[in-house]
């Protein structure tokens, strides 16, 4: 879907931009600026959707590990739209009949390549009958009959005359492609028609093709009079009239001829009006305003109350090593007696390190050792990589908003003197055993994702439960530890419910999830929303609110495992 998107920003683009030059600068006798206009814009229509802007978007987020920097994790705002996965054996599989998005990219690939092919076949076609040409003046002649649909045209160097023509014809015939051939207009024309390929759908293609064909003959026209006289020229154009269906060559006379009389005759424009094309300026910004990209970028600051990392590169050697020592003597003359709470504030005031946002960093906490009985929990962003999921109603995609979520419930985790473990620290690709087999030595698994559906299914079914949802596997592989998980995911669950603002389902989900089988902890899968409702999807983008059901799975997680 994202595809078709990109397809009606260039569509938009080119409509905006021939609407321009159909009604304001087609009427002037600037055929060269009209050609590089023509050209340019449409050319352009195609480079404005893939640019990109950055927002960035400071929040609070515990520190990170040395492979990654303390940075920013892009979120493409693409505005694509969104599909719904079905959890089948632990995969997120489309749903099985065939979708409406999979039946329009079979169409518009089987157009394309009738056209592509089409277009090839014409242009090996025309290099066919030019195979006995004579080379003269660096260019190719070809002798054809006068029953040959490209007799009198040009394509590339090769120049087609009508062997019939009289000689003072041929010169002026000649002289007109010549003038084709030194522009180097078929490349014009070939770029038209391979935009008029990619969109066969879009009927601004086929004007632009069109403009540009008849463009190329006003400009030559213009210079053409120069040499012959101008009513002996306009009679020949006239008597050589014949149509033509190749778009691709440069005819001398192909019908119909009524434009081409009216500008060939018509006085030319008062050299000030060039002024008029500095306007074309603020559509093409209008353009860029309206149909580029947003890419909002979470930029994680380090949070005072959260402070157990180092910064490793801004410290020597000796430093960091007498910082280990100092907590390992803490950790010892004290683990025994003191509550884990009241630890961990104890060494984050042993840990002594100024606050810096922005720098590489070392995560402290998976850096030092464990302490005896301290609960470790196992967070999984779901997603990442190649697999991107879903996307919310604005596009942004599941993975991103898994990991952020992730770095939050991390955070608030670690204030209240839990462990964790984070399958993923940054935007990489795992398979789901592999996302499973990272977590083995917690003491919990908690996998994070966000509901979805396809966009128009979400308008035709307003009612459709978007709230949150816990889910624990059924398989049986999943063995002794199957009862603990249903207990940890109800006390989640139980928790999860004193939250105000966003729905959460009544009972356990109980499904095949392979991120979940095997399970050697309690282990359980939370949907914190489903992102392609609006009023879902602007809850749980609220950092505030992921906050408070960060704390409420917290506080599932301290009476259920």
């Amino acid at each position: 879907m994202e595809l078709f998107l990109y397809f009606a920003k260039v569509s938009a683009c080119t409509a905006v931009f021939y609407f321009f030059y159909h009604f304001i600068l087609s009427r002037f006798t600037f055929f060269s600026f009209n050609r590089w206009y023509l050209i340019g814009t449409l050319v352009l229509s195609f480079i404005i959707p893939l640019l990109s802007v950055t927002v960035k978007r400071e929040v609070v987020s515990p520190l990170t590990t040395l492979q990654q920097s303390a940075g920013e994790i892009a979120i493409s705002n693409s505005r694509g739209n969104a599909m719904d996965p079905e959890y089948i054996d632990g995969e997120h599989t489309v749903l099985n009949q065939i979708s409406l998005e999979a039946i329009l990219m079979a169409l518009y690939v089987l157009v394309f390549a009738i056209l592509l092919t089409k277009l090839f076949i014409g242009i090996g076609h025309i290099l066919w009958k030019s195979r006995n040409y004579v080379y003269k003046d660096q260019l190719k002649y070809v002798s054809v009959s006068p029953n040959c649909s490209f007799k009198n045209s040009s394509f590339c160097h090769y120049l087609f005359i009508d062997q019939s023509l009289p000689e003072k014809v041929k010169e002026q015939v000649i002289h007109h492609e010549k003038i084709h051939i030194k522009a180097f207009h078929f490349m014009d024309k070939l770029i038209a028609q391979l935009c008029k390929c990619v969109l066969w759908f879009n009927p601004f293609a086929y004007a632009y093709l069109n403009s540009i064909d008849a463009n190329h003959e006003y400009e030559v026209d213009a210079k053409s009079v120069l040499t012959f006289d101008k009513r002996t020229y306009a009679s020949l154009i006239l008597n050589l009239a014949q149509p033509s269906s190749h778009l691709f060559i440069n005819h001398f006379s192909k019908l119909p001829l009524k434009k081409r009389m009216h500008m060939l005759f018509k006085k030319p424009s008062n050299y000030m009006k060039k002024l008029i094309y500095l306007t074309a300026l603020p559509l093409v910004i209008i353009c860029c305003m309206a149909f580029i990209n947003q890419k909002e970028v979470f930029v994680y600051m380090q949070s005072p109350a959260n402070s157990l990392s180092i910064a490793a590169h801004q410290q020597p050697k000796e430093t960091i090593k007498k910082t280990d020592l100092r907590f390992e003597s803490t950790v010892s003359a004290k683990q025994a007696n003191m509550p884990e709470s009241n630890l961990k504030r104890e060494l984050i005031a042993v840990v002594e390190t100024k606050q810096i946002s922005r720098i590489n960093t070392i995560n402290f906490a998976s850096q030092m050792p464990v302490i005896k009985n301290q609960r470790t929990l196992v967070i999984d962003p779901g997603h990442g990589g190649k697999d991107g999921a879903t996307k919310s109603v604005t596009g942004i995609l599941e993975k991103d908003m898994t990991l952020n979520a992730a770095f939050i419930l991390k955070e608030e985790a670690e204030k209240r003197g839990i462990r964790v473990v984070l399958t993923r620290t940054k935007d990489e690709y795992l398979g789901l055993y592999e996302r499973r087999n990272r977590g083995i030595d917690g003491d919990a698994f908690i996998s994070l994702h966000f509901n979805s559906m396809p966009i128009e299914r979400a308008s035709k079914y307003p009612n459709v439960f978007n709230g949150i949802e816990v889910y624990v596997s059924v398989e049986a592989k999943a063995g002794d530890k199957l009862k603990e998980s249903k207990m940890f995911g109800n006390q989640v669950l139980k928790s999860l419910k004193n939250i105000k603002g966003i729905t959460v389902r009544d009972s356990l989900k109980e499904q095949s999830l392979a991120v979940l089988s095997d399970a050697l902890v309690p282990s359980i899968l939370v949907e914190m929303g489903n992102i392609s409702f609006r009023d879902s999807f602007n809850f749980v983008n609220d950092e505030v609110h992921i906050r408070k059901i960060c704390n409420l799975i917290l506080d599932g997680y301290e009476t259920g495992c």
